[in-house]
């Protein structure tokens, strides 16, 4: 379903490889990504939809209009996602974590900048 975008797919260790990110596109494969997905959404309650799960086997997570140099258009791998939700990691003190609620049932996947997210 996702074949136009194998061709932006990178490892992680690429990450440091400034020449991918002359691209549009950047994807990183997600090793295990079923159980990570699995786990994801049994430690929040929740559950992805269908076509983010599908994305995250077939694709990965990563950045998409790469030369924007104030937006981060990414989207969330789905451990960044619990993180997210949990307040650890990199989103310990994130504010914008109030804007965002589970009960809300709509998932922040996509961060668009450093002050906005798209469920």
């Amino acid at each position: 379903m996702y074949e136009k975008y194998k061709q932006f797919l990178h490892n992680e260790s690429e990450a440091e490889n400034n020449a991918i990110w002359h691209d549009e596109l950047v994807f990183f494969q997600i090793d295990g990504a079923e159980k990570e997905v699995a786990y994801v959404e049994n430690e929040l309650g929740i559950q992805l939809p269908q076509d983010l799960r599908r994305f995250y086997n077939e694709i990965g997570y990563g950045f998409v209009c790469t030369n924007y140099d104030n937006l981060f258009n990414r989207l969330l791998s789905p451990i960044e996602i619990y993180d997210f939700y949990k307040g650890i990691n990199e989103y310990e003190n994130d504010e914008r974590r109030g804007d965002c609620s589970l009960e809300r049932n709509a998932i922040a996947f996509y961060e668009v900048s450093e002050d906005v997210f798209l469920p």
